[in-house]
């Protein structure tokens, strides 16, 4: 894996210096029909039945009014104390899907099929980082069909999923673009085409959703904060799969609606896209070895020990953090909340979690928190 120091040091002197770089000879972001590239046009599915409008109603009022509200318009009981908020389904903006920026998600009530069903997939799996829990297990399949089939009818009322005057849909074909090796080359490639993009002026230096983007806003008028790329396991279209890069592909194709983040499929290649998805995946928290970590299915978060291991260290215990002995100490991930209940309560608490190392010799314990 390339050397997480150098990377933020090439991205920094890459922005210092103000490095244009220019696509490769011979690449086209845009395919012969006039279609982003890894896109191709698409039909809009059928209207569902009356009888899955109907039973959708029943689940919807059952299990999603109390966030997203009696009209769909993400005002349920339990919506203020949420963040981010829930969805408001009256406009038809959807984040996660495979269609072109601005365009409706896929739904097909007769088609429950990974990569062309963008919003079965979202009922399925769930939007990590947020309170949208994953249905499977709670809802059956027919029943996760129908309450889309309601909400896509009834609740969107500004667009409509039939509307062929108005809606098209243009579809990443994901699963026929294979994905590029994530080589040091890759990802560096991926370092500087984060600077070249502005990615940086959202995301920050690091990538850790800090950079200097203030005050941004969701169609709604809500606030909203960027990715922080160190925690995959928050990106809302992981599909409870946070280090498959894949998905970063797909954000970076389609962009996330109703957000500021928009789509990068005119202005990158294909190729660029794979080595920007390669280097936002390895800056995600790895273990020792550089594995994944274990990701907890109930929270969607790296499973908790709630054990802190002390490495033991002959002679004096390195001061310096990326000394071999603290680069090679297990780290421990402890979840954090705020603690303060005084109205106004800050739900919004940017430091989530910390990671903690531990090292002792005869002597002393030291603990590396970071």
């Amino acid at each position: 894996m390339m050397d997480s120091i150098t990377q933020k040091a090439g991205i920094i002197a890459a922005a210092a210096f103000g490095v244009v770089l220019v696509s490769s000879a011979g690449y086209s972001s845009v395919s012969a029909q006039g279609l982003p590239e890894g896109f191709k046009k698409g039909d809009l599915s059928p209207e569902p039945s009356a009888d899955m409008i109907e039973a959708g109603k029943r689940v919807y009022f059952t299990k999603c009014v109390w966030c997203h509200g009696v009209d769909g318009a993400g005002d349920g009981p339990g919506a203020d104390r949420l963040w981010p908020r829930p969805r408001n389904f009256n406009q038809g903006t959807f984040k996660i899907r495979h269609t072109a920026s601005g365009e409706l998600p896929l739904f097909d009530a007769k088609k429950p099929i990974a990569g062309q069903n963008d919003l079965f997939e979202t009922v399925t799996h769930g939007l990590p980082g947020s309170a949208m829990p994953p249905w499977e297990g709670i809802l059956s399949e027919e029943q996760r069909l129908q309450v889309l089939s309601f909400v896509t009818t009834q609740l969107v009322k500004d667009r409509k999923f039939t509307d062929k005057q108005s809606e098209t849909q243009t579809i990443l074909q994901l699963a026929d673009l294979k994905p590029k090796p994530a080589t040091d080359e890759s990802k560096k490639r991926g370092s500087e085409l984060i600077v070249e993009k502005k990615c940086v002026e959202c995301h920050g230096m690091e990538g850790r959703g800090d950079g200097n983007a203030f005050n941004l806003k969701d169609d709604w008028g809500f606030s909203i904060q960027p990715a922080n790329w160190h925690k995959c396991w928050n990106f809302r279209g992981s599909r409870q799969d946070p280090y498959n890069v894949a998905n970063i592909f797909r954000t970076f194709s389609t962009g996330v609606n109703g957000t500021p983040m928009p789509s990068f499929a005119d202005n990158t290649t294909v190729d660029e896209r794979w080595d920007i998805a390669n280097f936002v995946s390895s800056l995600c928290e790895r273990d020792t070895l550089g594995n994944p970590l274990p990701i907890d299915p109930l929270t969607d978060k790296p499973k908790i020990n709630f054990v802190i291991p002390s490495d033991l260290v002959e002679g004096e215990i390195p001061a310096d953090i990326e000394h071999e002995a603290w680069q090679k100490a297990p780290k421990r991930i402890v979840a954090m909340g705020g603690q303060i209940t005084h109205k106004p309560r800050n739900f919004v608490n940017r430091i989530d979690d910390i990671w903690v190392r531990s090292l002792y010799n005869d002597k002393y314990i030291v603990y590396l928190l970071e």
